[in-house]
């Protein structure tokens, strides 16, 4: 499995992307005082060729963000290539 960071980069946020489904979401909220709730979540993807690599989103608090989008099993994203991106820049496809 390989293991991508999911950053802040606007570099690679505008380049192009890795199609992948996900098979498994590892999230993880913790209650942050005035910021609202913690949310960390970890995505395990399957690409076409079916190779799995796990993506680790950065934690955003939900009162800074607001609401989330939250990512389930099946759905396919459009994953940033490279090392790091903006939380924004993984996508539905």
């Amino acid at each position: 499995m390989v293991t991508l960071w999911i950053g802040w980069s606007v570099a690679c946020a505008t380049a192009g992307g890795v199609q992948a489904e996900v098979v498994r979401v590892e999230r993880t909220e913790a209650f942050a005082g005035r910021l609202g709730r913690r949310i960390e979540e970890t995505l395990v993807l399957r690409d076409a060729e079916g190779r799995e690599f796990k993506v680790r989103l950065g934690a955003a608090h939900t009162r800074l963000r607001g609401p989330l989008a939250a990512f389930r099993p099946c759905d396919r994203l459009v994953v940033p290539e490279g090392g790091f991106a903006v939380r924004d820049a993984v996508r539905r496809r």
